[in-house]
C-alpha cells in the first residue's frame, strides 16, 4: 500500500508560507520560514506526526531549489 501527502499553499507573505497537508483526511498546518528553510508545526492530530515530517522534508527539498510551490506531494 503506497502513501501520498498532499501539500497545498494556503497564505504567504515575504517571510513565510503556510501549507495544509492532508494524509488520511485530517488536515494539518505547517510554516515554511523562506529565509532560512525551516518548518514549523502549526496544527496537526499526533498520529499524523510522521505526515508532518515528511510534508517539511518535500517543501524543504523546494526550498533548497529557489522554489516556494503552490502545490506538491509527498508519495512512498
Amino acid at each position: 500500500m503506497g502513501i501520498h501527502i498532499a501539500i497545498r499553499k494556503m497564505r504567504e507573505n515575504l517571510r513565510a508560507a503556510d501549507y495544509e497537508f492532508v494524509f488520511g483526511g485530517t488536515p494539518g498546518l505547517l510554516r515554511l520560514d523562506k529565509r532560512t528553510g525551516t518548518t514549523l508545526l502549526i496544527d496537526v492530530d499526533p498520529a499524523d506526526e510522521m505526515a508532518f515530517r515528511c510534508a517539511a522534508r518535500k517543501l524543504r527539498k523546494h526550498w533548497l531549489r529557489g522554489e516556494v510551490p503552490d502545490r506538491t506531494s509527498w508519495a512512498a
